[in-house]
């Protein structure tokens, strides 16, 4: 397992991590990123990657890809409308708990979407399970719009649905 294409795979993924939080091309920081990420995958792969739990979709990199630019792009569409909110002379805020339907079939797109609700200004995810989602919203317009997201329906479509 220690030069399997599943540990070289993690070994990529956390080296373009580590250089996307480092932000430096300096030779010191790409050595020591490279050695940490391959240590990191050698060690935690067996752990991380085991075959009978990879779910179908692991292939599927561009629909990832779409699910975060579209979290990005709602995550700028919510801070703008809390801003508008906070900023307000009335402060027209209507707090609530609301248990959504599960839509996710893997636990990975679970947490995918609940961790999405939570970044996403103005809702905060409070419990996640097989059937429902307990979400806190700011306002009942964003419980109203809330069937409609998008980034929801790009996991979906990440899961091969």
């Amino acid at each position: 397992m220690v030069f399997s294409k599943d540990v070289l795979g993690m070994t990529l993924i956390l080296y373009i991590f580590w250089l996307l939080i480092s932000w430096s091309l300096n030779w010191v920081n790409l050595i020591l990123g490279f050695t940490f990420a391959l240590f990191v995958a050698i060690f935690m792969a067996p752990e991380i990657i085991k075959k009978e739990e990879r779910p179908p979709f692991f292939a599927r990199g561009f629909f990832f890809l779409r699910f975060v630019l579209i979290l990005i792009r709602e995550i700028f569409k919510a801070n703008i409308q809390v801003v508008q909110i906070v900023l307000s002379p009335r402060l027209m805020i209507t707090p609530q708990f609301v248990e959504v339907k599960q839509v996710m079939r893997y636990p990975v797109t679970q947490v995918l979407w609940g961790n999405s609700i939570t970044l996403t200004p103005g809702t905060l995810t409070l419990d996640v399970d097989d059937e429902k989602i307990l979400v806190h919203f700011l306002t009942e317009d964003m419980v109203a719009h809330f069937p409609e997201n998008p980034v929801g329906k790009a996991l979906v479509e990440f899961e091969g649905r």
